[in-house]
Formats: C-alpha cells, sequence, structure tokens
C-alpha cells in the first residue's frame, strides 16, 4: 500500500524477524499449538521433550518409536547444535534453528504416506499420519515466511540467509555440514544408547550358579 514502510524501514532487523519466526515454529509445529490436542509424540516430539526426558541440559536415553519420531531426534540435535553455534554470535542460533526446522520438515514430508510401510513403522499409524499432517498444514505457511525473511535486505552481521550461510561466513558451517553435524550428534547418542543398554543388561543378568 502506498506510504506503507517495509520492516527494514522501520528499523526490524533480519536477525529479529528469524526469531520471531523460529519461535512461531517451536511453539507451533514441534510443541504444538494446544498442548492438550497435540500431546507428545513417541520420545522426541513435544514441548520440552527429548529422549523421554523434560531435562533441558541433555537428552533421555530413550530410542524413537518411529521414524518420525527420529526426524525429532535429528531436529532436537541441530537445536542443541544451533545453541552451541550461536554463542557469542548474534542471530546465528536463530539461523541455525530455521535451517533444523527446514531439514525436519522436508525430512517429514518425505516419510511415506503410509506409517504402517515406514523403515521404522509406526505403532499407532493414525496417530503418525495426524503429525505427518501438522506439517503439511503449516508447510506453505512457513515457506511463505522463510521467503519473506531471505527477501530482506542484509548488513552482514544478519546472518539470516540460507545462501549467506552457506558461504560460510566467520567460519560458519553450511546447511549440508550442518546436517553431517546433525547426524553425528545423533550417532553419538546411539553410542552412548547401545553402551547404556549393554550395562543395564549386565546388571540385570542372574547371578552365576556356586560351582
Amino acid at each position: 500500500k502506498t506510504g506503507a514502510k517495509s520492516d527494514a524501514a522501520k528499523g526490524v532487523s533480519a536477525t529479529t524477524r528469524v526469531r520471531e519466526w523460529t519461535k512461531y515454529i517451536r511453539d507451533r509445529v514441534w510443541a504444538g499449538e494446544n498442548e492438550q490436542s497435540w500431546g507428545r509424540y513417541g520420545n522426541w516430539v513435544g514441548r520440552g521433550w527429548w529422549g523421554g526426558s523434560e531435562d533441558p541440559n541433555r537428552p533421555g536415553m530413550l530410542a524413537p518409536v518411529d521414524d518420525l519420531d527420529a526426524t525429532g531426534q535429528k531436529h532436537d540435535m541441530g537445536y542443541q547444535i544451533a545453541e552451541e553455534l550461536g554463542r557469542g554470535r548474534e542471530g546465528v542460533t536463530e539461523t541455525y534453528m530455521l535451517i533444523a526446522d527446514l531439514i525436519a520438515i522436508r525430512d517429514a514430508l518425505a516419510l511415506d504416506g503410509n506409517p504402517s510401510l515406514w523403515t521404522h513403522p509406526a505403532k499407532d499409524p493414525v496417530a503418525a499420519k495426524m503429525h505427518v499432517n501438522r506439517l503439511v498444514i503449516i508447510f506453505q505457511t512457513y515457506q511463505t515466511r522463510l521467503n519473506y525473511v531471505k527477501s530482506i535486505p542484509l548488513k552482514r552481521e544478519d546472518i539470516t540467509d540460507l545462501e549467506t550461510v552457506n558461504k560460510m561466513l566467520d567460519g560458519l558451517p553450511n546447511v549440508a555440514q550442518f546436517e553431517q553435524m546433525q547426524l553425528q550428534r545423533v550417532r553419538q547418542w546411539r553410542q552412548q544408547y547401545d553402551a547404556f543398554q549393554k550395562k543395564k543388561s549386565l546388571s540385570n543378568a542372574p547371578a552365576p550358579a556356586p560351582r
């Protein structure tokens, strides 16, 4: 409209817009617009819920229940990495959280439409389909918001555009490298999980019979 000012003209930085949108996605896509309606899914999807734990400092030791839950695990590891990368760097945490969201939505939408046919099938296909559909419903709005953020003229200190990140400003990982970091973090968790299960099985083993 004539006379309308852009966000940039109003002094709203791209970093601020990314921060607002990341919070929107965290609250509505992964945490649920209504926790009572959506609840948690598996061991890795839900507000403050990772690995079956609510500990904000480290994930729990419950494995993903199916492929959608594994997507949630990878997403949570991405957020953890984003917080580490962003220490002392304005806007970097929000940027990588946004990237983690995009990767998670891509992965979820790539799953077979029939949750019973996943590599690790859903025990409750109806609930699984509901959560995938939740991502489908919000995806168009999400993409529109992302495109809006990317259209904002960036200053060098506003590392918010995916292409800008891919140029590795300040030595930060590009999108592909960030995803590899996510997968590596998942592998590290799996190693800890396997060691935990082995220790647990040994502690539950019956004592040897006396000779």
